[in-house]
Formats: C-alpha cells, sequence, structure tokens
C-alpha cells in the first residue's frame, strides 16, 4: 500500500517537475540531450533501470539506502524519476555508526523520507537543468517526492542545488542514464544530519 501511494504522488508532480525543466524527456527510451563542452552529444539511456544503477560509481551506501527504505521496488518501475544521489563520501559524512544504522530494518520510515527528498518526477538531465536554470534567470526550482522544493543555480559550469532547510550540495561526477530515469550524484546529503539520524 505504501509503494502504491508513493506512485500516484509521482504522477501529479511528474508534469510539474517537467514542466520547470525546457527539454524534459517523457519516456526513457527517447534519447537525452547532454551538455559536452559547448556541444550537444545524444546519449542513450541504459538499459537498467535507476535500481540497478546503485553502486560501483560511489554510490553503494544511497544504493543500501534505498533497499532498507523499500524504495527498490519503486525505482525499478516504470518512473520517470531522477535521483540525485549523495556520495558514499556525502553519507560517510555522518559517521560510520549512523551510516550503519540507517542501514537496519528499524530505519525504514525515516530512509524512505530521506530517499524521497532526494528524488524529482521525470526524466531530467543535466542538460535539462542548466536550461531551466537559463530559463529562470538564473535559478529553476523543483518538487521532491517528499513535497519538498530544491533550488538549482549555477557557479561556472557547475550545478548547485539548496533544499528547503538550507541543506547544499553540487552535482558531482557524471550523471547515469537509465530506462525509466537518471542519477545525479551529488556532494551532500538534501536533508539536515538529524533528519538522517
Amino acid at each position: 500500500m505504501k509503494k502504491l501511494s508513493i506512485f500516484a504522488l509521482g504522477m501529479p508532480l511528474a508534469a510539474l517537475a517537467l514542466a520547470g525543466c525546457s527539454g524534459g524527456k517523457g519516456t526513457a527510451n527517447e534519447q537525452a540531450a547532454v551538455a559536452d563542452a559547448g556541444n550537444a552529444t545524444m546519449v542513450t539511456p541504459s538499459d537498467k533501470t535507476l535500481a540497478d544503477m546503485f553502486g560501483g560509481d560511489d554510490l553503494d551506501t544511497m544504493g543500501d539506502v534505498v533497499k532498507t527504505a523499500g524504495l527498490d521496488t519503486v525505482l525499478d518501475g516504470v518512473g520517470p524519476y531522477t535521483v540525485f544521489a549523495p556520495t558514499d563520501d556525502a553519507f560517510n559524512a555522518l559517521g560510520t555508526d549512523r551510516v550503519d544504522a540507517m542501514k537496519q530494518d528499524d530505519m525504514k520510515a525515516q530512509d524512505a523520507a530521506l530517499v524521497q527528498a532526494h528524488i524529482v518526477p521525470g526524466f531530467i538531465t543535466a542538460a535539462d537543468i542548466a536550461n531551466a536554470i537559463d530559463a529562470g534567470n538564473g535559478s529553476a526550482r523543483m518538487t521532491t517526492m517528499s513535497g519538498g522544493t530544491l533550488t538549482f543555480t549555477k557557479s561556472g559550469d557547475t550545478i548547485q542545488v539548496a533544499s528547503d532547510d538550507g541543506s547544499q550540495a553540487t552535482l558531482t561526477g557524471d550523471e547515469a542514464l537509465g530506462s525509466n530515469g537518471a542519477i545525479h550524484p551529488v556532494s551532500a546529503l538534501l536533508v539536515k544530519s538529524t533528519a538522517a539520524s
């Protein structure tokens, strides 16, 4: 029942997220335009789902938290979703004891809240975000699955993101495009650390 309500919440929010991003992809089978040194390069998304794409690229902890939250089945579904995934280093900044505690079954509700605060509906590439920032006179806002707002800005070529509670991160590393959405590694958690305890 909980998984169904998360999916149902995502459908109306998908229109909002995509409306704020020019060039947003409605289906994962379409090719995504990715900025490459000022030239647009067409990148074909992987056949893997978002749930299968965690791990290996400094996203192991996020994958573990997604599984503990029970949201791996959601991210294995149709989507599309865009995940702003904190890197392992971002989680490690909380301390080993807290990270280990987050992987325990009794943290399912807290982990679900944390994960939902890092997901927006829709298939949104880095180029889409950059275009939305330009179109929004320097900032773009997107609604998360938890109902919060992420605000994106640019500093040079770096895309920065801030949440409602003041948490800030930068998009770091390469985006991963899957069959049902996109994953963008970020340098920090987009919730205050007390929310992850």
